[in-house]
């Protein structure tokens, strides 16, 4: 028990000890009330492993650790949640009696070298806690810190005592998984079931494919590899590899483009919002006090604007132009041209009909507007500056290959798997041989959890009270409104 309450220190330690503190005489109250409802007699025998009793005084402490991380969830008056944390304990208990009991028929005993690794990794733990303590409460000394902890159970040597036993089951464990293996096949095996799965998935369905990459995007710019989520590996059909050039464009130019387009677009809203009304030019709205009236915005007005964009890269466009049919790679122009271009980098996109729900429309357009594979589009305009697409290759439908790197990664989290898989079945199979009694004071842990699912499976009875017919409520009352659909952000292409 000492050394499941320890892991606890340690864990806490992570934490600030400002944090532990108020954990501490925040939620004991609720600890007390809980574990004062359960009235066992500290003597009383539980159960028995290999003839050893474990008795209600063993557990408490871990059944009271329980309750106060978890009991928050529960409703600890009610006898059979109860029954679910006395079993939980327990069965913690005598899982850490066989493994005990194993590691000395094993002979699982340290070195001089290993104790003494874990004893100093003890004591680099309690300075590092008893540091933080100091530094976050004004005007603690050490001694305090010392006190603190000391008032919760913990003390240095503890700690250590639970370092050095923690040693021995880490040994422990590498007995049981040093025959462990993963073989090439094994990986194959796994890629293969990915890419089924994810055919299954988004084999047939290019917008959710999009969707679901551009998620992974979004968790690695935050998370980093700390997000654990992978690209898919299936990729549908429909998709060109395209790189492009992203000119810049005058600032007054642009701004005037984006005004007219945000109040013609606006216009054009207004318009279908006019139930019965054909889609004429749109009444511009009402002047405020002092305000001349706006002028609607005129499809003319609108091309016209960006037509004055392309004419102030026109000779760029065609400088890129000559210099493309004269034989200059595409890479070299967009290196020399492109705004977007990001030096090391492959500048590649994979672009299908429905990649506007992540990318401007504009440069989607523009990809399909291609015919032949090697040619470049003509410019287009969106509020990024203006695109000239290359139209490099069409992406056929299927599995995505693995490189070196991600089989490696996936050969050491399969391997990671098939060992806590031998461990668990291990520990399992001793458990099962022990010579474990339980003497039915509270029920096992096995019989809890069959007991909640049986509840769950247990049907549901139908009430057959009569029900008084409820007043009809007018529809506009008790119609509930659509959710209104979400538009998605529109992004100019980016690695």
């Amino acid at each position: 028990m000492k050394k499941w309450i320890a892991l606890l220190l340690s864990l806490c330690m992570l934490l600030s000890t400002a944090a532990l503190a108020e954990t501490v005489t925040e939620e004991a109250p609720a600890q007390e009330s809980a574990v004062a409802a359960d009235t066992l007699d500290e003597n009383v025998v539980l159960a028995t492993v290999y003839g050893e009793e474990i008795t209600w005084g063993e557990i408490a402490p871990l059944y009271e650790e329980l309750v106060l991380y978890y009991g928050l969830y529960y409703d600890m008056a009610d006898p059979a949640n109860v029954n679910l944390f006395r079993a939980l304990a327990l069965d913690t208990c005598i899982t850490q009696k066989v493994l005990d009991y194993k590691s000395v028929e094993l002979n699982m005993t340290l070195t001089d070298e290993e104790k003494a690794q874990a004893e100093a990794d003890a004591k680099a733990v309690w300075d590092g806690a008893i540091t933080e303590y100091v530094t976050g409460n004004e005007g603690a000394t050490e001694d305090d810190a010392v006190a603190f902890y000391n008032e919760q159970g913990y003390t240095l040597e503890t700690l250590i005592e639970t370092y050095v036993e923690m040693a021995v089951e880490d040994k422990l464990y590498a007995s049981i998984i040093q025959d462990v293996v993963v073989t090439d096949e094994d990986v194959e095996a796994y890629y293969q079931e990915l890419v089924a799965q994810d055919k299954e998935e988004f084999g047939n369905d290019v917008s959710a494919y999009i969707n679901y990459n551009n998620y992974v995007d979004q968790m690695s710019y935050y998370y980093g590899a700390e997000s654990g989520m992978e690209y898919s590996w299936y990729r549908p059909a429909g998709f060109r590899q395209v790189k492009h050039i992203l000119l810049p464009v005058d600032e007054t130019l642009m701004a005037t483009y984006l005004d007219l387009q945000a109040r013609f677009e606006e216009q054009m809203l207004a318009e279908e919002a006019v139930d019965g009304e054909a889609p004429e030019a749109a009444e511009a709205p009402e002047a405020t006090e002092g305000e001349a009236a706006a002028e609607p915005v005129t499809q003319a007005q609108l091309d016209e604007a960006k037509a004055a964009i392309l004419d102030s890269v026109s000779d760029t466009v065609v400088e890129i132009n000559d210099k493309f049919n004269n034989g200059t790679s595409f890479d070299e122009l967009m290196a020399e041209y492109s705004m977007d271009y990001h030096e090391g980098y492959s500048n590649v996109y994979e672009v299908s009909v429905a990649s506007s729900l992540i990318l401007v429309p504009e440069f989607v357009e523009a990809t399909f507007s291609i015919e032949n594979i090697g040619d470049v589009s003509a410019p287009y305009v969106s509020r990024f500056g203006v695109h000239i697409v290359y139209y490099e290759a069409d992406i056929p439908e299927g599995p995505i290959e693995m490189t070196d790197a991600q089989r490696e990664a996936k050969r050491e989290q399969l391997l990671q798997i098939k060992q806590q898989d031998a461990y668990t079945a291990t520990v399992e199979g001793w458990i099962a041989d022990a010579d474990i009694v339980y003497t039915g004071v509270t029920p096992s842990l096995e019989e809890v959890l069959a007991e909640m699912e049986a509840e769950d499976e247990a049907p549901v009875e139908e009430e057959t009270t009569e029900e008084t017919p409820a007043e009809e409520t007018p529809a506009e009352e008790t119609s509930e409104e659509a959710p209104a659909e979400e538009t998605p952000t529109e992004e100019v292409p980016a690695e």
